[in-house]
């Protein structure tokens, strides 16, 4: 990811999802097909960022559903650094529908533990 590290910086706020994209995970095939794709071993759920304006996923990589064995939506990810060192992705789910401003980050950790996130908590991402 060292075209991350030496990207843009955005930062955003921790809102609460609607646990949508966790019973995804749980009950589909997106953690293998990330797995497979990324080669990451991400933990169940995502963390929710409100930004100021909405996210640009121009040049994304995409994991369309015929890609999925389980027929899930396909997704659309963008490779991230959380406060600089923990590596993740920014994940669109089609046919989940979101405010323009609000993205979901996947990573290897549960990132509101993990940094003892609060709804509101400020959280600075690093994207190419």
């Amino acid at each position: 990811m060292a075209q991350v590290a030496e990207g843009r910086k955005i930062t955003g706020r921790v809102v609460r999802g609607t646990g949508e994209t966790l019973r995804r995970m749980i009950a589909g095939t997106l953690l293998a097909a990330l797995l497979e794709r990324t080669g990451v071993v991400f933990s169940p759920g995502t963390l929710n960022l409100e930004l100021e304006a909405p996210f640009d996923y121009a040049g994304a990589l995409r994991i369309e559903s015929e890609e999925m064995a389980g027929g899930d939506p396909g997704v659309t990810l963008v490779p991230c650094l959380v406060f600089g060192e923990i590596e993740g992705f920014i994940v669109r789910q089609d046919e989940l529908a979101r405010p323009p401003g609000v993205i979901e980050v996947m990573a290897p950790l549960p990132l509101r533990d993990w940094y003892d996130l609060r709804d509101g908590s400020p959280v600075e991402l690093t994207v190419p």
